[in-house]
């Protein structure tokens, strides 16, 4: 077993994704996908076996705070930039938890995501928990990931509550989630559409509008 302290600010984190033998699938995850100005890492434990050091990594523990993080989940779209990111892997998961974090202009707020190697295929689960407006940018996030909501929204915030589970081999995606509002303005069919309480669930590419109250003009 083996225990690593460090005070220091760590600038190259090669040195340290060096130290352990990761399998190449998860290597991209833990190294070339982090772009960070340094890692003030609390500590390394967990122990291995010679004969399965390809498998060390299901036994380490880590903790640390990456700095000015900009992290590239997936590369055909824009990366998630923080100030300051929480990192944690244990169990063969890797928890990033960004603070003051953003992506296409808009405040990620509590989002955070987590990449489990342990799985025979690794899992990325993305939860995105934020206020936000519905635009071009949204939609095309979603569309990325075979979600086609039917309108875009041209005044006031929705809350988003969405789960991603994408597996990182096949690309397939399980989506669930949440959007409210109590009040905003959507373009759809053409018109422009104030809507009040909204409520809509969505189940992989099946919405359902659970509530909602419309106006459009006088009428």
């Amino acid at each position: 077993s083996y225990l690593i302290l460090c005070d220091d600010e760590i600038k190259n984190k090669k040195e340290i994704v060096n130290l352990f033998g990761f399998d190449k699938n998860v290597r991209y995850w833990v190294d070339d996908a982090i772009n960070m100005s340094g890692l003030n890492l609390k500590y390394i434990s967990g122990w291995f076996e010679y004969k399965n050091i390809d498998k060390a990594y299901l036994n380490l523990r880590a903790k640390g705070v990456a700095n000015r993080l900009i992290y590239t989940y997936d590369q055909k779209l824009e990366p998630i930039n923080s100030v300051y990111t929480d990192l944690e892997f244990k169990e063969g998961v890797l928890y990033i938890m960004p603070k003051e974090a953003y992506t296409y202009g808009f405040d990620l707020n509590k989002s955070w995501l987590k990449i489990d190697f342990s799985k025979k295929e690794e899992i990325l689960s993305l939860y995105l928990l934020f206020n936000a407006q519905v635009d071009d940018n949204i939609l095309n996030l979603l569309e990325h990931y075979g979600i086609k909501l039917p309108f875009m929204q041209t005044q006031g915030n929705l809350d988003t509550d969405l789960n991603l589970l994408i597996n990182l081999r096949t690309l397939g995606v399980d989506a669930k989630g949440n959007f409210n509002t109590k009040k905003a303005q959507i373009h759809y069919l053409g018109l422009d559409i104030d809507v009040f309480d909204v409520n809509v669930k969505l189940d992989n590419t099946y919405a359902q509008v659970d509530t909602m109250y419309a106006k459009y003009g006088d009428i």
